[in-house]
């Protein structure tokens, strides 16, 4: 008797890919805002210009960023489990 294999579920959902780098660049924003506050220290060796400036950027834009990002996020989020409730009604239906 053939099996029938079923799609990879990943791959069904684009959506859980796009969680996946939302994600990822949630936690790479998180960790370039606390180390950023590394750079201001003043104990510390001057840092250069460049490392200054995206400090200063990060302690004004930071929490905007971060908040704009979570939210792009929670709505993937979101629309990655309706996509799927759908998918897997339809799934389904199909099989009755």
């Amino acid at each position: 008797m053939a099996r029938s294999y079923r799609r990879n579920e990943v791959l069904s959902n684009p959506f859980y890919l796009t969680l996946v780098a939302v994600s990822t660049i949630f936690v790479v924003t998180i960790l370039a805002y606390l180390v950023s506050g590394f750079a201001m220290e003043p104990g510390r060796d001057p840092a250069d210009e460049r490392s200054i400036r995206i400090a200063l950027w990060f302690d004004r834009n930071g929490p905007l960023v971060l908040a704009v990002e979570f939210l792009v996020m929670l709505a993937t989020g979101v629309v990655m489990i309706a996509a799927d409730r759908w998918s897997t009604g339809r799934r389904k239906r199909d099989e009755s």
